[in-house]
């Protein structure tokens, strides 16, 4: 089974809880596909000039703390960014990772 979030997660509250929701419904074989605006001048930029918000009202902490809450209950196995000639500039819109889940502990 898996999980696919796209530019959800980094709106959630309470990341750490959701991550541990995830992990709990998940199979221990399953996978879950995460994907977020990166935390970028232009990304934050280009959501000012189009929406007229700062990216720290807007998004509040969430894309610092997502990779760390998720990190807790899963295993990232993949990580890039996107578009994937932008990642080097520091200009990539997305960050998208694979996780698998963590052996839960009793």
């Amino acid at each position: 089974d898996g999980i696919v979030s796209v530019s959800a997660l980094e709106f959630v509250n309470d990341l750490n809880r959701a991550a541990q929701e995830l992990r709990r419904v998940i199979r221990s074989t399953g996978m879950l596909v995460v994907v977020a605006p990166v935390k970028s001048w232009a990304t934050d930029l280009a959501l000012l000039v189009l929406k007229g918000q700062r990216a720290s009202t807007y998004y509040g902490r969430g894309r610092e703390q997502l990779y760390p809450a998720l990190s807790h209950f899963f295993i990232c196995e993949e990580s890039f960014c996107l578009p994937p000639t932008t990642a080097w500039m520091g200009l990539g819109i997305y960050h998208a990772w694979s996780f698998t889940p963590r052996a839960e502990s009793n």
